[in-house]
């Protein structure tokens, strides 16, 4: 860690925050306007509590996905295999996130299509998180993490 904290790296690591913290901002504005405009439309509370969820989780899954496509360039299949069942394992009590607002709500009519949609809603964006991760890497956005070992003079 040590070789990568050096000042000829320092404003890639502030490009790569300041980028960091937008994306985290505009998530967050996402959210809120997403829900803001689905009370105003009527959505029952319990419906709207399971889409937030689920879209939460789904934003969550993408960085989860950074890990699992950050082992593979390196050939560390095996810890990327590690990542995949230990995130499939944790993500299957985040499910209990999603139903409970459902089943809490007598009013709400959760059919099968409702839960499949919010499923994937929750588990497709680890897909194209892996396409975001290896963009940044050929594009050098995430150049500093593995910046090559000084060359010997």
């Amino acid at each position: 860690m040590e070789s990568l904290a050096k000042w000829e790296t320092f404003g890639l690591f502030l490009r790569d925050a300041v980028l960091i913290t937008a994306v985290f901002v505009g998530v967050f504005l996402l959210l809120s306007w997403i829900e803001r405009r689905a009370a105003a439309r009527g959505m029952p509370q319990s419906l709207l509590t399971a889409f937030i969820a689920a879209l939460a989780y789904g934003v969550h899954n993408v960085g989860e996905d950074f890990a699992i496509a950050g082992d593979l360039p390196f050939g560390a299949v095996a810890n990327a295999l590690l990542f995949t069942v230990g995130f499939a394992v944790r993500n299957a009590t985040e499910g209990f996130g999603i139903a409970a607002s459902l089943l809490g709500d007598r009013r709400a009519r959760a059919d099968l299509r409702l839960l499949v949609g919010l499923s994937l809603l929750a588990g497709l964006p680890a897909m194209p998180g892996s396409a975001v991760y290896y963009q940044g890497i050929y594009s050098e956005t995430f150049s500093p993490c593995w910046a090559p070992p000084p060359r010997p003079r």
